[in-house]
This record gives structure tokens, C-alpha cells and sequence, in this order.
């Protein structure tokens, strides 16, 4: 989370931390996973950013392969 946090701490003043309360490690995942991907897409549109911008993620993909 410490990484996403980077990015979003230099887009928004506040970060909302959320978390489940479901049974395993993998409900927890395919939940959060499900809810933020549903939820970036309408906060992009609602700000009028194009949802399929990949800058970000290509950030994510470079400092996940180097650990």
C-alpha cells in the first residue's frame, strides 16, 4: 500500500485508507482489487481525466519488478 500512497499523496490532499473484514487473505484481495478498480474509473471521468492512462501504471509495474 506504501507504494500506492506514494502516488497518490503528490495528486491529493487527503487519502481515505480502506479495509475488509473478509474471512481470507484472497476475499480481501479480489474485494479491494474489485472496489478500487471500479471507483478510479468514475473519480477519472467525474475530474474529467481519461480513465485508461497509463502513466501510473507504468510507474507500479517498474518498482514492483525490482522487487
Amino acid at each position: 500500500m506504501d507504494l500506492c500512497k506514494t502516488i497518490f499523496e503528490q495528486k491529493v490532499q487527503d487519502i481515505l485508507e480502506i479495509e475488509t473484514v473478509d474471512v481470507t487473505f484472497l476475499e480481501q484481495v479480489l474485494y479491494l482489487v474489485h472496489l478500487s478498480d471500479w471507483e478510479s474509473g468514475s473519480l477519472s471521468e467525474s475530474n474529467g481525466v481519461d480513465p485508461t492512462q497509463e502513466k501510473n501504471i507504468n510507474y507500479l509495474k517498474a518498482a514492483l519488478s525490482k522487487a
